[in-house]
């Protein structure tokens, strides 16, 4: 009987443990942790094409993205002994010793070939890919929402949540007499005016699948709710 108990309690501990493990590998919010330190790679150039300026406007808007996390510390490649310590995108072409010695826990590294782009994060322990994206004929329209996207999956990938880069925020602005709604980007790009009506319009509120933004509308002689439409631009009071 004494030997069960002793048996039953190992179990019982090595539960726990695996239990404290889990926990200190999901939970990043958790109290008193540090944030977790990523390296971004300057981008690559794949094949015979050398990088174009859209490859590091990718990496300039990934950047930003990525240091709105409070749980990601952003590393200057410069701090790294050595500098850059890869050749190409690949794990295998990633020194990681200086990765080691810096503490560096993640790594991103992106490619160019002509106007795709093939962007990673590895993480360094143990050299397995969290993220793997490509994104074709890229132009200047077109890097912000594929560095959103990219982050994006990056975001789901450490957390289960995605949301965050491909939102939208709505505010209110005042112009001259009236009140209109704008949107912008979470990260201040794309800054659009989504409303051009008299009188004063106020908390708008987002629809479950972000197709509509409700708000109250006053005008000179009455008071209505709002609904606007994205698609179209129209709006029904």
């Amino acid at each position: 009987m004494k030997r069960l108990r002793i048996i039953a309690l190992v179990l019982t501990l090595v539960c726990l443990t695996a239990q404290a493990q889990a926990q200190v590998a999901i939970d990043i919010f958790g109290p008193g942790q540090s944030a977790m330190r990523l390296l971004l790679l300057p981008p690559k150039p794949m094949g015979n094409r050398a990088v174009s300026p859209l490859g590091q406007r990718f990496s300039d808007h990934v950047a930003q993205n990525l240091s709105f996390l409070p749980f990601l510390d952003l590393v200057d490649v410069n701090s790294i002994v050595g500098g850059d310590p890869s050749s190409g995108v690949r794990i295998d072409q990633i020194d990681l010793k200086p990765l080691d010695m810096a503490k560096i826990d993640l790594v991103v590294t992106m490619g160019w070939d002509g106007t795709t782009v093939e962007a990673r994060v590895y993480e360094t322990l143990n050299g397995r890919r969290l993220v793997g994206k490509a994104y074709h004929e890229l132009d200047d329209g077109k890097i912000g929402p594929a560095a959103d996207a990219f982050c994006s999956a990056f975001m789901e990938a450490l957390t289960g949540k995605s949301g965050f880069f491909n939102s939208d925020v709505a505010f209110v602005k005042k112009i001259g007499k009236t009140r209109e709604l704008f949107t912008v980007s979470p990260q201040g790009r794309e800054l659009t005016q989504a409303t051009r009506l008299s009188g004063i319009n106020l908390s708008p509120e987002w629809s479950k699948d972000g197709q509509q933004i409700i708000f109250t509308h006053i005008g000179d002689r009455e008071q209505s709710l709002g609904i606007l439409n994205r698609s179209t631009g129209k709006v029904l009071l």
